[in-house]
């Protein structure tokens, strides 16, 4: 993982999941030890915030559990295929009210998609009113999510198959 995270290529298949469950990379040079978001140890990509005489130690990531997860890579094959995207939804649901929901997207941007103020929209709602909101906050990861044209797949297909990812995720936490 810490190779995937130095990397830092938007189709790193454990990025998303490290974003969406808030992981933190402890840094390790001959100075000492620090502690960064992974979302703000990679800058763009291939560049991290990592200075030439630092190592990635360890990872951490916070031992939250969600009640609702989906994690689906989409590559020209099921194994040893770089992403063509990736989506990792995370939940949880308590009588009918979200109480916490993660959301973020690779391989369509410069770096991992999370959006913190949309997740903040969606929190506190009831699963009934999804279908009512749902468009509204599709529409606004949408404005993030801009993949670019290559040889793996098209722009408007990754942009499109993100977003119904996405929407089969919302339509799941209400089943």
């Amino acid at each position: 993982m810490a190779g995937n995270i130095a990397n830092a290529s938007p189709a790193g298949d454990t990025l998303p999941v490290l974003y969406a469950r808030d992981a933190k990379c402890i840094i390790e040079s001959v100075d000492g030890n620090r502690e960064v978001a992974i979302a703000n140890l990679i800058t763009s990509p291939g560049r991290t915030s990592l200075k030439n005489d630092e190592l990635i130690k360890e990872i951490v990531i916070p031992a939250t559990s969600f009640n609702f997860y989906r994690y689906k890579k989409v590559g020209t094959r099921k194994a040893l295929a770089l992403s063509k995207l990736s989506f990792v939804g995370l939940a949880n649901v308590k009588n009918d009210i979200i109480t916490d929901i993660r959301i973020a997207f690779g391989a369509v941007a410069p770096t991992v998609v999370r959006r913190l103020e949309l997740e903040a929209g969606i929190i506190s709602k009831n699963i009934a009113d999804l279908s009512v909101i749902s468009d509204k906050i599709v529409e606004g990861y949408s404005n993030f999510i801009r993949p670019i044209n290559d040889q793996r797949s098209s722009m408007e297909y990754r942009k499109e198959v993100s977003l119904r990812l996405f929407e089969d995720f919302l339509r799941s936490l209400q089943k």
